[in-house]
């Protein structure tokens, strides 16, 4: 009997021994899940602060990219930009006679003219001293008869100082600017001359 009480008094103890060791056990395995868990979460929230800047960092590049791209464009135009005399460019507009598309800004002394981008040449009123067979000789230019106007009355008050203050010159750049303003209001004169003729 003492024999059986000593087998139980060991069986419990062996029992409560392997509980504990198994609650032990339980509870590092619970705990080191936990740390996992929460690494993981600290992980993906600083992919996430990572992914921010790197989205931010993305933006700010492209939009110094095409500031880059701007500036540069800016100063190959600058560096190409011709410069033309104000005292020699003339304003020609559409006529049944010289049958162009739209009004133009010519360069030159005259009687021959050229578009400031070498689009095409003109003759002006060439044709008047000459016999009518001009035409046939020179059949790639604009022949211009009738009247012709100084691009200086075109324009504005800032646009004469700013020429002005370079000694009468202008570049392409600002040629180009001036004539689609006066194509601009060419147009609309166009279109209110059509509108009160019908």
């Amino acid at each position: 009997m003492k024999n059986l009480n000593i087998n139980k008094d060991l069986q419990n103890k062996i029992i409560g021994g392997g509980l504990s060791f198994a609650i032990l056990v339980t509870g590092y395995a619970m705990g080191k899940a936990d740390s996992n868990s929460s690494k993981a979460t600290e992980v993906k929230s600083q992919d996430e602060i990572a992914r921010e800047y790197l989205d931010e960092y993305i933006e700010q590049r492209s939009s110094l990219e095409k500031e880059i791209d701007k500036l540069v464009k800016q100063k190959e135009e600058l560096q190409n930009s011709e410069t033309f005399n104000l005292d020699e460019l003339i304003v020609v507009t559409p006529t049944e006679e010289n049958k162009l598309d739209n009004l133009y800004i010519l360069n030159g002394n005259g009687p021959i003219y050229y578009e400031y981008h070498d689009e095409f040449k003109a003759f002006y009123n060439l044709h008047e001293n000459n016999n009518e067979h001009t035409y046939d000789f020179c059949p790639e230019y604009v022949h211009l008869s009738g009247e012709i106007d100084l691009l200086f009355n075109y324009l504005d008050d800032e646009e004469i100082e700013k020429v002005n203050s370079r000694g009468g010159e202008i570049t392409t750049l600002e040629l180009d600017e001036i004539e689609n303003r006066l194509r601009s209001d060419y147009q609309k004169e166009i279109t209110e001359s059509n509108q009160l003729t019908k």
